[in-house]
């Protein structure tokens, strides 16, 4: 049987006995957690896919006074039966992201290139550049008007319609039929809490007969 041995320490830890050893602890003060920074709000501009896919023949690019680029179509391509003029008018703002083969900036939406201003001919034969627009600003939210609504801010006189969903906005215009010529006018403002970031504008026109 293996013999157990226990040990002891040389002194007694606690040299009187019925005393209490106090310990005194120093905290050093931290700074508080510096307060997350809010992300910045980036407005996408008006994103219209079917205008990215003109190719650079149909359309006329322009570089206005104030720095901005207008975009418009200009031809009917009869391959395709699209009415480029359909894109009455398109105003981007920012360096182009991407250019043509002559130097001129292409219709495609990027950081730090945005369209704020469309202009579209909305009369039933004229299908191009489409009937549906969307503009995002995540972490924003949005505030649009008709300049033509009578009841709901959100719809103008003529059926087009805006659609707001926190930081998304849609547009689905219709077609319209000839008559008096009608411009209705879409301003929708993009916010970060209280503070714009973005304005946008959409107008439709009607063709007069």
């Amino acid at each position: 049987m293996t013999e157990r041995r226990r040990f002891f320490p040389a002194r007694s830890v606690q040299q009187v006995p019925g005393q209490t050893v106090g310990l005194q602890v120093r905290l050093r003060p931290t700074a508080a957690p510096a307060a997350a920074a809010a992300a910045e709000v980036v407005c996408t501009g008006w994103l219209v896919p079917w205008l990215c896919a003109a190719t650079p023949e149909l359309i006329a690019v322009d570089v206005l006074p104030d720095g901005t680029t207008e975009i418009h179509g200009i031809y009917y391509d009869p391959e395709t039966g699209i009415d480029y003029g359909g894109l009455e008018s398109s105003v981007w703002v920012g360096a182009p992201v991407a250019l043509d083969g002559t130097g001129r900036a292409r219709p495609i939406p990027g950081d730090g290139f945005v369209c704020t201003e469309l202009q579209i001919n909305t009369t039933y034969y004229t299908a191009y550049p489409g009937r549906h627009f969307m503009a995002l600003a995540p972490g924003g939210t949005w505030q649009a008007e008709w300049d033509s609504a009578t009841t709901d801010p959100l719809v103008a006189a003529s059926g087009h319609r805006a659609i707001v969903a926190g930081s998304t906005l849609a547009v689905a215009a219709l077609d319209t039929e000839t008559g008096d010529d009608t411009i209705e006018t879409l301003t929708a403002t993009a916010y970060s809490g209280a503070t714009q970031v973005a304005q946008l504008v959409l107008r439709t026109h009607r063709i007069a007969t």
